[in-house]
């Protein structure tokens, strides 16, 4: 439980993390030119209405999201989405949903550190900690300064090696 209670605490501040991120990347480039959009604002909405973590919020945002979802949204924005579904799924305590959404994410865009996490906090979670660990290795990878990645690496591991008793 304390486990789960550590992860979720994450999970609020990386959420804005993956929507700045996805703002920052380049959207379209034709012909040479480089065009900049701001993310959806529906989706920007939704996001914070998942980060309260106030259920009744989280399942609101989740629902704004995904009806955004099916407009033709560039592929950061898709990317963005899915893995404030996946966190709305954590929050709610999902946890299988959260594993779909999450891996949903990864083939969308594979770079995106986030992603990695969140599949990595779902496994956590379901008490999958081999399962979780090539996950926070590859978020850790991808974004080798994030604290959060190597303290959630770092408990994974000592999950997995029967260090940590809850």
């Amino acid at each position: 439980m304390r486990a789960t209670a550590i992860i979720m605490a994450g999970l609020v501040a990386l959420v804005f993390g993956g929507q700045a991120w996805a703002a920052s990347q380049p959207k379209h480039r034709p012909q040479g030119q480089v065009i900049w959009l701001q993310p959806s604002p529906v989706i920007m909405q939704g996001t914070i209405m998942i980060e309260t973590g106030l259920t009744d919020q989280v399942i609101k945002g989740m629902a704004l999201i995904a009806a955004e979802m099916q407009r033709n949204l560039m592929l950061s924005d898709q990317a963005s989405a899915r893995n404030n579904l996946c966190v709305g799924h954590l929050l709610l305590k999902q946890f299988d949903a959260a594993l779909d959404e999450c891996s949903g994410v990864i083939r969308l865009w594979p770079r995106l550190w986030q992603a990695y996490n969140n599949r990595a906090n779902a496994n956590m979670a379901l008490g999958n900690y081999a399962a979780a660990i090539p996950d926070y290795e590859k978020a850790a990878e991808l974004n080798p300064e994030s604290n959060t990645v190597q303290g959630n690496l770092n408990l994974a591991r000592k999950q997995l090696s029967g260090l940590v008793i809850f």
